[in-house]
């Protein structure tokens, strides 16, 4: 789904279940190194200090079509969900991955990215179209490497 929020701001969200048990799915999501192996929409992956996630770390991702950029983890809950946000050039990226567990070993997967800034407006259409194409490729490369 999409939502256009405002001139300066556009919000996309997109779930999908995952046959495979909660602890499972929250381990291929949480080791955010290996997210190239299973998804087209990472090309590198860099964990920026040693140790376990949790709030305040920060990764270095490289993504087509997007300048590399630093992401910073703003929440942090074990087993149910992590928010991320970064910054680039007239533009703030936010990032959500929500785990739901809804019985018989199957998990719902909520991705959410929302763009806010000056360069939404101009940069419209082109960062929509890549926000939601990366949404797309993350749940269907997350689904699969939580299925397989």
């Amino acid at each position: 789904m999409t939502r256009r929020t405002g001139r300066d701001r556009i919000r996309h969200e997109k779930t999908v279940e995952i046959h495979a048990p909660l602890d499972h799915v929250w381990r291929v999501l949480t080791d955010i190194r290996r997210w190239p192996e299973w998804t087209a929409s990472m090309r590198a992956v860099h964990l920026l200090q040693p140790g376990p996630l949790d709030v305040g770390s920060r990764v270095r991702l490289k993504q087509p079509r997007i300048p590399a950029a630093t992401w910073r983890i703003t929440r942090y809950e074990p087993s149910v969900r992590f928010d991320w946000e970064t910054q680039l050039p007239g533009v703030g990226l936010r990032a959500a991955h929500v785990l739901t567990e809804t019985g018989n070993g199957r998990v719902l997967l909520g991705l959410s990215v929302e763009l806010a800034g000056p360069l939404v407006r101009v940069l419209g259409r082109q960062m929509d179209t890549t926000a939601r194409r990366n949404l797309e490729l993350e749940s269907a490369g997350l689904k699969a490497a939580g299925e397989a």
